[in-house]
């Protein structure tokens, strides 16, 4: 599961290993030489010719009689001056210890109570910087012994330089992010509108509030036969409507009503004429027990039936001198 501490720890596991491999170099793994010359290979613990002549484990040695030629001075410093550095080659493998022990640190890191703890961090980042300084003589050691002729076990070295470089500002940040986290907890415990002290706070009064106040008492219960007559009744007002069926028949075989299609002016008798339907005739209403005009004593008149009053565009019976008149005009 991959915490915070996890990218620390690995940085310090390939600073470690890197650390090791230079440890054992020549002669114990002749594959991995801290420098070479006229076919020598030198390590922490001592150098070999040809990976059969070797000479080792010892701290320190002297390359006095190894190189012949006129290039036997081919490096930086003196023969004396660096048999006496050779015996610094021990740094390596006390930095590869001390970057070991930061490996584990972090490691344990991974756990709750480490990974919670500035102190904690603050003692790793201390550890990293004596592991650093360390780590940072064993590369110089190598590159004042070998110059020019380094081999790339001494640059290893270097790479697990960088490494731990980088482990201190990981370890760094974490420490920083840790600390600001917990004095955010603190302002926010301190503040009690953060923390949400005072919505629980109200929240609990208004609850004891509510119990305290009294309730109303609840209905007594109805009786078992009105229950039952209430759960019978409908809830709600029905309606029946019979629909009418397309032909003027009711559904139940009888003429349904023609009220709604009774025209509001009465059909008339066409051969009655007015001024309003351009000369058209328009019948009289029936039935509406208006007396007959008076008779003229004629013949004819005596044989047909009494003539109702004349009557307007609009229904309205006129005067007997009116209707007289419209009745000589047409």
């Amino acid at each position: 599961m991959l915490r915070p501490a996890t990218p620390l720890a690995i940085i310090f596991f390939v600073a470690f290993v890197l650390l090791l491999l230079s440890t054992i170099s020549t002669p114990i793994i002749k594959q991995v030489p801290l420098g070479q010359f006229q076919g020598w290979e030198f390590g922490v613990f001592g150098y070999c010719k040809g990976g059969a002549q070797c000479k080792g484990p010892m701290i320190g040695y002297s390359t006095d009689g190894l190189f012949t030629g006129a290039d036997a001075n081919d490096f930086s410093l003196p023969s004396a001056t660096r048999h006496s550095l050779s015996s610094i080659l021990i740094v390596h493998p006390i930095a590869a210890l001390l970057t070991l022990i930061c490996f584990a640190l972090s490691v344990a890191a991974h756990f709750h109570g480490p990974a919670s703890s500035p102190r904690y961090l603050l003692a790793l980042l201390i550890l990293t910087i004596p592991t650093l300084l360390v780590t940072l003589l064993a590369f110089l050691v190598d590159i004042l012994l070998f110059v020019p002729h380094v081999g790339w076990g001494g640059w290893i070295v270097l790479g697990a330089t960088i490494l731990i470089v980088a482990s201190s500002v990981v370890t760094c940040a974490m420490r920083r992010t840790l600390v600001s986290r917990k004095a955010r907890k603190k302002r926010i415990a301190e503040n009690a509108d953060m923390s949400g002290a005072n919505y629980y706070e109200n929240l609990n009064q208004t609850r004891l509030m509510q119990d305290q106040l009294p309730r109303a008492d609840s209905p007594p219960p109805m009786s078992g036969t009105t229950a039952q007559e209430s759960k019978e009744a409908p809830g709600f007002a029905t309606f029946e409507m019979k629909r009418e069926a397309s032909n003027g028949q009711s559904p139940d075989g009888g003429r349904r009503s023609m009220d709604d299609r009774t025209p509001l002016n009465p059909v008339r008798d066409p051969s009655v004429r007015s001024a309003s339907t351009g000369g058209a005739r328009r019948p009289y209403p029936q039935g509406e027990g208006m007396p007959p005009m008076p008779m003229n004593g004629g013949p004819h008149d005596r044989m047909a039936s009494p003539r109702r009053p004349s009557r307007d565009e609009y229904g309205n019976p006129l005067p007997a001198m009116a209707g007289a008149g419209m009745i000589a005009g047409e």
